[in-house]
């Protein structure tokens, strides 16, 4: 009589027992193809880190940058997937403004040293599964190093 209570079982504890392996194949399965994807994307920001330092490089050894100047281009067959845009723009040098009360201590209010900073910004863009990525990077060049729109006109207008 007891024979025949426990002969159903094994084929249950089988079938129990491969459906928590399957559970168990499948979580391992994602988890490495996670792994894959976070290890391109690492791998893809880390290019595109080093392409921005190449081009910020690029354009900070440049003795002069016009206000306004912008570029764009790829890398060839190094990198297709990734491309660069950069812009150089004059950046305003906010004055605080002194405190009623410290006023009579200045003669005459303090003046800096440059009025304007010059900003290069550069962005990297790529692909990856179809989806948009970028990293920008930017950096402050010194006023003497920028021509300013002002200082462009006037020297077109200056004859040669």
């Amino acid at each position: 009589m007891r024979a025949r209570r426990t002969e159903g079982w094994v084929l249950i504890e089988t079938l129990v027992a491969m459906v928590l392996l399957s559970v168990g194949v499948l979580a391992m399965n994602r988890a490495l193809r996670e792994a894959m994807q976070t290890r391109a994307m690492a791998r893809d920001y880390t290019t595109a880190r080093f392409l921005l330092e190449e081009e910020m490089g690029e354009l900070d050894m440049q003795p002069t940058l016009n206000e306004g100047d912008t570029g764009s281009g790829g890398f060839g067959e190094e990198h297709p997937r990734f491309t660069y845009s950069w812009s150089v723009v004059k950046v305003d040098v906010p004055v605080p403004p002194i405190p009623a009360e410290l006023q009579q201590f200045f003669l005459e209010p303090p003046t800096l040293p440059e009025p304007h900073l010059g900003r290069i910004s550069v962005t990297i863009k790529w692909t990856r599964s179809g989806r948009d990525y970028d990293a920008t990077a930017e950096t402050l060049i010194a006023a003497r190093r920028l021509r300013t729109l002002e200082e462009i006109s006037a020297l077109a207008q200056t004859p040669a």
